[in-house]
């Protein structure tokens, strides 16, 4: 088995591959959109997380998913997660299909209830639906071209009221063992 496929996709028709998230602030009625100032939160984002969406052969499982944050986007040996907790996640559904990629589960969370886990730090999210629907933190990547396996997660920035105003860039980072 090859290692997994990993890719972050657009939370919406036709699910393409993202690179970059822009945390916004859309203000009620008229559709303005801002930035995310001190003391505010960001409007929820929604993105994919996806194993093999090119439905390679061959591709590994992703066990064991978790999300977590990291202080820049060049991520190399030295780099250390953020200290802030300002990001937050759950996952809103899951999914595994063959024929078309958005076809997925609605997911409320335990017991019905969504719970978003501030992460960054020590603290990153493990999902708690498998792909599959399984209780397994498993993202499916199918077999022999007959799969696409993906959690769907949403997020949001909290910015806290003493924050200075400024942009910060950071990166999402996924966490997953795989058997080769």
């Amino acid at each position: 088995m090859l290692a997994p496929q990993i890719t972050f996709n657009s939370g919406s028709s036709p699910y393409d591959q993202i690179g970059t998230i822009n945390y916004i602030k859309t203000i009620e009625k008229t559709g303005v959109i801002l930035p995310v100032k001190e003391g505010e939160q960001s409007d929820d984002i929604l993105f994919r997380v996806y194993n093999n969406w090119a439905l390679t052969a061959n591709i590994a499982n992703a066990l064991n998913v978790s999300i977590g944050v990291y202080d820049n986007q060049n991520l190399d040996a030295s780099s250390i997660a953020i200290t802030q907790n300002w990001v937050s996640v759950y996952e809103s559904g899951y999914g595994e299909n063959s024929i078309q990629p958005g076809i997925y589960t609605f997911y409320p969370g335990q017991s019905g209830i969504i719970n978003p886990l501030a992460i960054g730090a020590s603290n990153e999210y493990t999902i708690l639906k498998g792909s599959d629907g399984s209780s397994a933190a498993v993202i499916n990547a199918g077999t022999n071209n007959n799969g696409l396996g993906f959690a769907e997660i949403t997020s949001y920035v909290s910015v806290p009221s003493n924050a200075n105003f400024q942009t910060i860039n950071f990166a999402i980072v996924l966490s997953y063992e795989f058997v080769s």
